[in-house]
């Protein structure tokens, strides 16, 4: 094996940071805002 395997925490840890970047980015803006977006 070539490339290391990550443990499932990790990758958890990924999506959550990925959620939270998300609710940071879309804070404030309603339905409207994110459908001109």
């Amino acid at each position: 094996m070539s490339e290391a395997v990550r443990e499932w925490r990790f990758y958890l840890d990924d999506m959550i940071g990925f959620a939270e970047k998300v609710l940071v980015y879309t804070e404030g803006l309603g339905s409207g805002g994110l459908r001109s977006q």
